[in-house]
């Protein structure tokens, strides 16, 4: 009988699916795309988070290298100075405005502190990029 009414729905030959077949399908491809969408946006913030936390680590190392080679002036570790400049001028990094992927209005500013001959803080924010 059920194979009688299929029959009916498809007289003169014609081939395709039903309307509820694909209300149906569609209804399922809305469902996964709602559970999937939001992870792509989570991505998207956890690479920023990652690219802000490699960008810290690189700039910190850089001030390390730099320190530990002598390049500095000594009154530029008082915790006052943008060391930025001067690490792209002795070639520790390419750029003296590496800008923040956190908020791309941002740059990153660095200060380090000295005392008694060591290093002793090494302050990285971001400031507006002006």
């Amino acid at each position: 009988m059920l194979a009688n009414n299929r029959n009916l729905k498809r007289k003169n030959g014609e081939q395709g699916f039903t309307l509820v077949e694909l209300i149906v399908v569609m209804a399922i491809l809305a469902l996964l795309a709602g559970l999937v969408i939001p992870e792509f946006g989570n991505i998207l913030s956890d690479s920023k988070t990652k690219a802000h936390k490699a960008n810290k680590q690189l700039i910190e190392a850089a001030v390390e290298i730099c320190y530990t080679n002598g390049d500095f002036d000594s009154d530029q570790l008082n915790g006052t100075y943008d060391l930025m400049t001067t690490l792209k001028d002795k070639g520790y990094l390419k750029s003296d405005s590496i800008i923040d992927p956190m908020d791309s209005d941002k740059k990153y500013m660095v200060k380090a502190t000295e005392k008694d001959n060591k290093l002793i803080k090494i302050d990285i924010e971001t400031t507006d990029n002006k």
